[in-house]
């Protein structure tokens, strides 16, 4: 049932991709550092869009990285702990 749902959701995502491009094909021209160019307006949204979700998911990648990173020292240190707990107590007298 759950992948049913994805499919559907992926189908509504593409009418509403094909929609805004049947909609948004006037010409517009994009400035750069090395010139110009005139694109259609989907083109631009897309790209936009596509830069976006690129730049979100390399931040998130190295941000997960780091948090592995983090769980992998806790987890030693947990373990270095642990080991000195389980070494046998000697009695002391008094």
């Amino acid at each position: 049932m759950n992948k049913q749902w994805r499919i559907l959701f992926v189908l509504i995502l593409v009418l509403i991709i094909a929609l805004l491009s049947v909609a948004n094909v006037d010409p517009v021209s994009v400035n750069y550092l090395f010139g110009m160019v005139d694109l259609p307006l989907i083109v631009v949204i897309i790209g936009s869009l596509l830069i976006g979700a690129l730049l979100v998911g390399i931040i998130s990648s190295l941000r997960i990285i780091q948090l592995q990173k983090k769980i992998r020292q806790l987890k030693n240190r947990s373990y270095l702990s642990q080991d000195k707990t389980d070494e046998p107590v000697e009695d002391q007298e008094d």
